[in-house]
């Protein structure tokens, strides 16, 4: 669920210690505001709190209303605290969380005070009245005979001793309990009790002590302290709860091992083998790699590959091979073709055309030339039609070509100045017909925003009404004007005939929203300047840049007498001129539900209702 928009909000955090035996925090905490809180609509809204479960480290963290949040009403009211904790004592306090304390406060940091007047949600304070409903803390079940709760058993009974038994009793006790119930009669006098029973149910007052007994318990009731045994039961609780002797048999509860010690133990214990083996696994791995023969038998092997290394011809056969070798190279013509291809060689160099083609080839061009040995190169350009281009170097002086990346043939450059071209009279002028808009002649004698020095209005001033017409208390009212060219909006302006008073501080204001309804634009509030009368510049906290559009001034006004302001004709609810032929979401004047105290970031267009008042606007 979430907050309402804009409200004040605090994150709320805190820690409740965890158990000495180490076992998980269990419990929660309630937070309750001390009545129901509402908006300035009386409408009921989300405070944040309820109940919130503790994590295992005791922990908890909530985001909650600020108590001084002046949207919130009733004002004065503040947040009920509730611990529960699943072991140890259940406190209830009253706390207060304003915005002065920052985003985020601890618990342990806020002070408790005094329960707030006139709440509507103020639970008693601990200790006082008789418990009902849900037990919690230490406790389980209902009131007013809850049991311990497994969890607060468990700290005291490590062993789960007590729970064993309370199990078994139970067996037992259900075994006999379904027995006897079983049994039609097991005291064999069920029908003279029934109809004892029945005599003693009708009769009006069958002990004749039911008055006082009533005033009794009312008093019983209402006593702080009616046993006159709470200060001694909670101090007893306390003590048992510190004891570390001979609880529950057990001589000295500190030397009981925890889960989570034992495993804290055996961790450190694995982790120290660990260690420790692989220390001597890199010593036995160094000693071994640092041996001079490990194995004993480097020296064999090495001083075997010297003698064989040594040896002058260790397989026998180093002499045979020189001796071929030297008896081949040196031999005249070993493979017999020498003469034979040396003659042959001599012819064919000899030949005047050894191929039949040297005269063909004499007049074609030679590739090594590259093309230096054509006959004219220039009838050769005009051959191929390359043009004077061919023969420019790549530059941007005269007499030179573009490359393709040149900078002067990007889009991007800087283009020169040429506006005065198309200017009237230049010599490439813009006609308004060129770029969609109407020439002067089609403007004639009609009077336009700009003559006002104005950037757009709803309609002409000169059209508006004698009377005006005064706004509603809390409606948000809407006026559309279209602008036909982007331009900045610095201001809003508006025209009163007679001047308001009793006006609302910050609840009269003027906005410029846009066509699908963001407002662009507010100004400062005008519950001063509403209560004179003539023109009305009312500048924006900021200006805005306005594309061309169609953009909705909006006006709000709360408080006694609202201004008059200038406005066009109007037939009343039944019609409304300025509205004719347009639909849900497209009206030129319409207007918001009741109830409103500010102008939002957005609007729903459509669902605006259309309004008799054509009230006069313009921006510029």
């Amino acid at each position: 669920m979430a907050f309402p928009e804009g409200a004040s909000t605090i994150t709320l955090t805190g820690r409740f210690p965890v158990p000495v035996g180490g076992a998980a925090r269990a419990g929660r905490i309630v937070l309750a505001p001390s009545t129901v809180l509402v908006d300035r609509t009386r409408h009921a809204i989300y405070s944040g709190g309820g109940a919130i479960e503790l994590a295992e480290d005791g922990t908890f963290t909530t985001e909650l209303l600020c108590d001084d949040d002046p949207d919130v009403l009733p004002e004065g009211w503040r947040w009920h605290v509730d611990e529960q904790p699943a072991a140890g004592i259940r406190r209830t306090y009253w706390i207060a969380l304003p915005s002065t304390l920052g985003s985020t406060v601890s618990l342990d940091e806020v002070a408790e005070i005094s329960a707030p007047d006139g709440g509507s949600q103020t639970p008693p304070p601990a200790g006082s009245g008789t418990p009902s409903g849900p037990a919690g803390g230490a406790l389980t079940g209902t009131y007013p005979n809850p049991d311990l709760a497994p969890a607060a058993i468990a700290q005291f009974d490590p062993a789960g001793a007590a729970a064993a038994a309370q199990s078994a009793a139970a067996v037992d006790a259900t075994a006999k309990v379904a027995a006897h119930t079983a049994a039609s009669d097991p005291h064999g006098d069920r029908a003279a009790a029934a109809s004892a029973l029945t005599t003693h149910i009708g009769a009006a007052d069958p002990h004749g002590d039911r008055a006082a007994a009533a005033t009794a318990l009312a008093a019983h009731v209402s006593a702080p302290d009616p046993h006159g045994d709470r200060a001694a039961a909670t101090a007893a609780l306390a003590t048992h709860a510190a004891d570390t002797t001979d609880v529950h048999g057990i001589a000295d509860t500190t030397v009981l091992e925890t889960i989570s010690g034992a495993q804290t133990k055996a961790n450190a214990a694995q982790s120290a083998a660990t260690t420790a083996a692989a220390a001597d696994a890199t010593t036995k791995v160094t000693t071994h790699t640092g041996a001079a023969d490990p194995h004993g038998d480097r020296a064999a092997a090495t001083s075997a590959l010297t003698t064989h290394t040594g040896a002058a011809d260790p397989h026998g056969d180093r002499a045979a091979a020189a001796s071929a070798l030297t008896t081949h190279t040196g031999a005249a013509d070993p493979h017999g073709d020498r003469a034979a291809a040396a003659s042959a060689l001599t012819t064919h160099t000899g030949a005047a055309d050894p191929h039949g083609d040297r005269a063909y080839a004499d007049g074609k061009l030679a590739k090594t030339a590259n093309l230096a040995d054509l006959a004219d190169p220039a009838a050769a350009r005009s051959s191929l039609a390359l043009g004077g281009a061919a023969t420019l170097n790549v530059g941007t002086g005269s007499g030179t070509v573009a490359a393709g990346n040149d900078s002067r043939l990007s889009d991007a450059r800087t283009p020169t100045a040429h506006a005065a071209s198309h200017a009237a009279g230049g010599s490439d002028p813009v006609t308004p017909a060129a770029i969609g808009a109407l020439s002067l002649a089609a403007y004639g004698n009609m009077w336009t925003p700009t003559d006002h020095g104005l950037t757009a209005w709803s309609f002409d001033p000169a059209t508006c009404g004698a009377s005006g017409t005064a706004l509603s208390a809390g409606f948000i009212y809407l006026i559309e004007l279209v602008l036909r060219q982007a331009a900045t909006i610095n201001r809003v302006h508006a025209v009163i005939g007679t001047a308001g008073s009793g006006l609302t501080s910050g609840q009269c204001l003027a906005a410029l929203y846009d066509s699908s309804g963001n407002r662009v634009g507010i100004t400062a509030d005008q519950s001063t300047a509403w209560t004179s009368v003539g023109g009305k510049s009312m500048n924006l906290t900021a200006p805005y840049s306005a594309a061309a559009g169609r953009y909705y001034v909006a006006m709000l006004f709360n408080g006694t007498t609202s201004p008059n302001f200038s406005s066009g004709s109007t037939h009343g609810n039944t019609f409304t001129p300025g509205n004719a032929n347009l639909a849900a979401g497209s009206y030129r004047f319409c207007r918001s539900a009741s109830g409103q105290t500010s102008l939002p970031s957005t609007v729903t267009l459509s669902g605006y209702t259309p309004d008799a008042n054509n009230l006069w606007s313009a921006v510029s």
